[in-house]
């Protein structure tokens, strides 16, 4: 049921022409919230099968932005909440990692630019589920994921909110001895100078006007 369901929505998605934004977004969600268990007492399981068709709507630039922030969280959600041992919640290495590289290659993408709030928006949440990733480095040894973190992070035309939640994402991925800690520290400082900057900016915007 839960793979026909997923099936059906990713062709409710292909529809031309589209269905209107807010049921695309109400697909998306679908796709993203299945559970492959509900335990008791406990945070669902995941329904993870559906991870390429998530991974397909993230890249499709054709679709909402706003469906593609919540492939992003749905994706996030995997990583984060799967369980060994559950079947159809439990994500594999390859599978965790495919995610991972996906995440990172839309966080630097050209089409995920922009300053208006919804592209911010959805770079963060992309940053935030990279983080729930936990991975620095990709099967391949390439340091693709926290390169990407760290691009924004430490982008001073970023937004701060972004760059904040980029770093704190990189913090949570798995450093290895190839991790630049002293870099990433270093970026760390300048980021916090740079809020700083900006919250004393605000508050003397606030007292002169």
């Amino acid at each position: 049921l839960l793979k026909a369901m997923n099936d059906r929505c990713v062709e409710l998605l292909a529809q031309n022409p589209p269905h209107h934004p807010d049921v695309q977004l109400g697909l998306a969600i679908l796709m993203t919230s299945m559970n492959a268990d509900t335990p008791t007492n406990k945070t669902p399981v995941p329904y993870v099968v559906s991870y390429k068709s998530v991974i397909a709507l993230l890249d499709n630039t054709a679709i909402p932005l706003q469906c593609r922030i919540q492939a992003a969280s749905g994706l996030g959600r995997m990583a984060r909440d799967a369980a060994v041992g559950v079947p159809n919640g439990d994500l594999t290495n390859v599978q965790r990692n495919d995610i991972a590289v996906a995440l990172a290659k839309t966080l630097v993408a050209t089409d995920s630019a922009g300053e208006d709030e919804g592209k911010q928006w959805f770079r963060a949440r992309v940053a935030e589920s990279l983080g729930d990733c936990g991975l620095a480095f990709d099967l391949n040894g390439s340091s693709a994921p926290i390169d990407a973190l760290m691009t924004i992070a430490s982008n001073p035309k970023e937004n701060l909110r972004v760059r904040a939640t980029a770093l704190k994402a990189a913090t949570q991925t798995a450093w290895n001895a190839q991790t630049n800690v002293l870099l990433i520290t270093h970026e760390a400082m300048k980021l916090l100078v740079d809020i700083g900057n900006a919250n004393n900016a605000a508050v003397a915007a606030n007292t002169a006007a």
